[in-house]
């Protein structure tokens, strides 16, 4: 889209992200500051920072 938000394919309705602890490690591993951190290092960076995120 021209503004650069994306909505839900199924109801149109703006993206939340990923919702699961898996959707989220698979989310921040392409990110370029965890391309060659461990999985386990990741999952504390999601843990630390949980309450960024939706509880799974």
């Amino acid at each position: 889209m021209k503004t650069g938000h994306y909505r839900c394919k199924f109801h149109a309705g703006m993206s939340t992200g990923p919702t699961s602890i898996l959707g989220q490690l698979n989310s921040l591993k392409n990110l370029p500051q965890y391309k060659n951190k461990t999985d386990e290092y990741i999952l504390n960076a999601i843990r630390k920072n949980r309450k960024y995120y939706r509880e799974a």
